[in-house]
């Protein structure tokens, strides 16, 4: 959020004078509510604002719908993904709403009552309506939402959120016209008609580093199946400065990670 607050901007107001958008000092959850609160503050529907910070996994689908990925992809331009795992509840005044983030990590059932009360929680059963006055009931899945509008008295799942999100504005059109995808003004189609000589190759392979396995197990992966090579995380070689062999100069740095949920 702090890299991405230079593209919050407007003729009509100062932003100099709001200091930090998202508190640095407090929990992720805080962070989050203060980004949907500038969100919302700006003019976004709670219901955008949510799907903006907390999308589903959108990208190559190909059961999604051409507007609706339209949507998703013009707001990524302007706010990467919060991948929790969180399971988020909320209220503005107009829609209460539960949403997953795209991992689906955290459960959540919801079932709603014949006297049109709707109950989210962690696990079924824990509210206490005999299963006869339950007229709908479901869980979330990863990136699905649902919202409950207390003016109009409806019940929306993700397709409703969807549709309705999809439909504000011609984002498929505004994408068109200003976005440029890189991928169709860097490849060649020479490289492919012309295909380099074994001797060649296999210089090209050695002077980026370019390992038997990487080629044989990732590389042949990925442009056989389209898809990411799978495997166990274990390493049998000698750590590279201790290797008798030539190594990349980036295999001599190794990275902790540890994701705090509660930071003190």
């Amino acid at each position: 959020a702090t890299a991405r607050a230079a593209k919050y901007k407007s003729p009509l107001v100062d932003f100099s004078d709001l200091g930090e958008l998202v508190t640095t000092k407090g929990s992720d959850s805080q962070s989050l509510d203060n980004m949907l609160e500038v969100l919302v503050a700006g003019g976004l529907d709670v219901l955008v604002a949510m799907r903006v910070l907390i999308p589903p996994a959108w990208s190559s689908r190909e059961d999604l719908d051409e507007d609706l990925e339209a949507f998703y992809e013009y707001y990524a331009l302007h706010s990467e993904p919060w991948d929790g795992p969180a399971g988020i509840v909320l209220c503005d005044g107009r829609h209460a709403a539960c949403a997953l983030d795209r991992n689906g990590l955290r459960p959540a059932r919801w079932a709603r009552s014949d006297d049109n009360h709707v109950i989210v929680a962690s696990e079924a059963g824990l509210w206490d309506v005999p299963d006869s006055r339950i007229v709908a009931k479901g869980r979330l899945g990863p990136g699905e939402m649902i919202a409950v509008d207390l003016i109009e008295h409806k019940l929306l799942n993700s397709a409703a959120i969807d549709a309705v999100n999809r439909a504000r504005a011609p984002y498929k059109k505004w994408l068109r016209q200003e976005l440029m995808y890189l991928e169709s003004h860097l490849i060649d189609p020479a490289l492919a008609a012309e295909p380099f000589s074994p001797e060649v190759l296999a210089r090209y392979q050695k002077q980026f580093a370019l390992t038997r396995e990487e080629r044989d197990v990732i590389l042949k992966t990925l442009a056989e199946d389209e898809a990411e090579a799978t495997g166990s995380m274990g390493d049998d070689t000698p750590i590279a400065v201790l290797s008798q062999k030539s190594r990349p100069l980036y295999e001599y740095f190794r990275q902790s990670f540890a994701q705090v949920t509660n930071p003190p």
